[in-house]
């Protein structure tokens, strides 16, 4: 498809300057979800005969020779054993490996899309990860046409947080990369992205539905005072907005499913409802007994 050449493209541009052993790397954590020095060693070894655990540790940390992908944000490291670390993507690391990776493939993507669908059909997983894709596309090709690279640049989640968040946001980046393009095959990309991800944002927005946001609380309270279960369409609604629009959030982590409750107390939080006359007429016992982890 037209849209994962420009993706591999995009990220290729972006992330220019990696060693080629560091690549594999990131290919190798893609396909897994947690990776051991020995296995990163054993992957690339045929590649290079050089490419023992030192090989892989000087890359993990840097040296003078290798951006280090620990410290620039590429891999984090979770225990495996009281003695052994394992290592996955950032989700910078992610966007890294979507040029080497292709999105549907990734094994990032895989656990994730398994988390919709304990909540969602097939059909309306798909558009949250098609959502997704072209987001993340519309984000490195901008930054690819302005001639950022990201090599070093550590601040993504916050990054992406602050800069794309609605459509109008992802509206304002394809104006600005049609003001700045100047190749014919830059055009071409523009065209694609330009053409498909209105129609992907719409249906993303007809299934996701609409509640106020006092309409959650008063679900939640519900909940929490009287155990009335969340109905279908609420359900629908807190999944689209939590795991759909704050997916930045959540998609590096490998435990992330999250209850109905703190979904939809997540979801207050994301929209600042503590802040409005609902909460803040609430007497200190009331909060207590609506939001205490019991």
């Amino acid at each position: 498809m037209p849209i994962d050449d420009i993706l591999k493209k995009s990220s290729l541009e972006v992330f220019h300057g990696l060693e080629a052993g560091q690549l594999r790397m990131l290919k190798t954590i893609s396909k897994n979800s947690s990776v051991t020095i020995k296995l990163l060693a054993h992957d690339n070894l045929h590649r290079c005969a050089s490419f023992d655990r030192w090989g892989v540790k000087k890359r993990l940390e840097g040296t003078n020779h290798f951006v280090g992908l620990m410290p620039n944000d590429y891999v984090f490291t979770v225990p495996k054993n009281k003695k052994q670390k394992q290592y996955r993507l950032t989700l910078k690391g992610f966007l890294a490996s979507l040029g080497y990776v292709s999105f549907e493939k990734h094994n990032l993507v895989k656990q994730y899309k398994a988390i919709l669908l304990k909540f969602l059909s097939e059909s309306e997983s798909k558009i949250i990860l098609d959502c997704i894709k072209y987001e993340i596309t519309i984000l490195l090709f901008y930054n690819m046409i302005l001639g950022v690279n990201w090599l070093k640049f550590k601040f993504t989640q916050k990054h992406i947080a602050k800069n794309r968040t609605t459509e109008s946001g992802l509206s304002h980046m394809l104006k600005e990369i049609d003001e700045y393009v100047v190749h014919d095959y830059h055009k071409r990309d523009l065209q694609i992205i330009s053409s498909k991800f209105p129609k992907i944002f719409m249906k993303y927005l007809i299934i996701r539905g609409y509640f106020s946001d006092k309409r959650v609380f008063n679900m939640y309270k519900k909940w929490k005072l009287q155990r009335k279960p969340f109905t279908v369409e609420m359900k629908k609604f807190l999944v689209f907005n939590i795991y759909g629009d704050l997916w930045y959030n959540f998609i590096q982590h490998e435990k992330i499913t999250i209850s109905m409750p703190d979904l939809s107390w997540t979801y207050l939080e994301y929209v600042e409802f503590d802040k409005k006359p609902d909460i803040l007429k609430m007497t200190k016992s009331e909060y207590e007994t609506l939001f205490s982890k019991k």
